[in-house]
């Protein structure tokens, strides 16, 4: 059976890094699943692809969406199981901003999934509101396309600007945007930035990507107080070193100091 007459579309999602995202109807075993159809790889060596899902396959830790299958036709297909409550963005869209409380328990669970990730050399490297699900009060970190897994410094320093710079821009880092080596300082700064965007749906320094370079241009949320703005400012320092050294340690401040 082929891929064509395997799905039957249902709904549309969502237009992800590489193609397209569907709930579709499985009829191998007739349950509802979402679908990620890469017909956006045009410029794209598919063997990288198959790659990538590869190194995927090892990643064993519960709140990390994979996909459950990797189909290689032409367009290549990844196969993820259905979560009813969606992602963040959709949740904040409909209900409005999250309250600081309410984050903290999300956000310790986001932190446990990057450490792991981090401590394992990966890079998430597109953490946002909509690639952040929930189901029964469960987080889960989906759309892993973009990860980068470190193989050592002298091979990292051979990537590509254009490699590099993959991700979505409104939540990168300066150095994110610049085509830097990815490290776990960039996911930290994505992180501090869909806080931010969790509590006031807005971007901690506008639109403006050119604000991000100056720490002063930061807009404070008048409902925290001064030290949780502080921990948000600190994470989003232009300047690696002058963020925490961990989103462990990010997370412990903003929450349990």
């Amino acid at each position: 059976m082929t891929a064509e007459n395997r799905f039957r579309i249902l709904t549309f999602l969502a237009k992800g890094g590489y193609g397209s995202i569907f709930v579709a109807n499985d009829s191998l075993d007739n349950k509802i699943k979402v679908i990620k159809v890469y017909d956006q790889c045009e410029n794209l060596d598919l063997s990288k692809l198959d790659i990538q899902q590869e190194r995927l396959k090892k990643i064993e830790f519960e709140g990390i969406l994979k996909p459950n299958e990797w189909i290689k036709s032409s367009p290549r297909i990844a196969v993820f199981t259905f979560l009813k409550g969606g992602n963040l963005f959709q949740k904040i869209k409909k209900e409005g901003p999250l309250s600081f409380d309410t984050i903290g328990v999300y956000l310790a669970q986001l932190v446990r999934i990057l450490d792991y990730l981090h401590l394992n050399k990966i890079v998430h490297r597109d953490i946002k509101p909509d690639n952040i699900f929930i189901e029964k009060d469960t987080i889960y970190l989906a759309d892993l396309d973009f990860c980068h897994f470190s193989r050592g410094l002298f091979k990292d320093l051979k990537l590509t600007k254009e490699y590099c710079q993959r991700g979505s821009s409104l939540f990168m880092s300066p150095q994110h945007l610049k085509g830097k080596r990815p490290n776990h300082f960039m996911d930290q700064y994505s992180l501090a930035t869909t806080v931010y965007y969790f509590l006031s749906t807005k971007y901690p320094f506008g639109n403006d990507i050119s604000k991000r370079f100056n720490v002063s241009n930061y807009q404070m949320i008048n409902s925290l107080t001064r030290h949780q703005n502080y921990c948000l400012i600190k994470a989003l320092n232009p300047k690696e070193s002058n963020r925490y050294s961990s989103v462990v340690e990010f997370y412990q401040d903003l929450y349990l100091r």
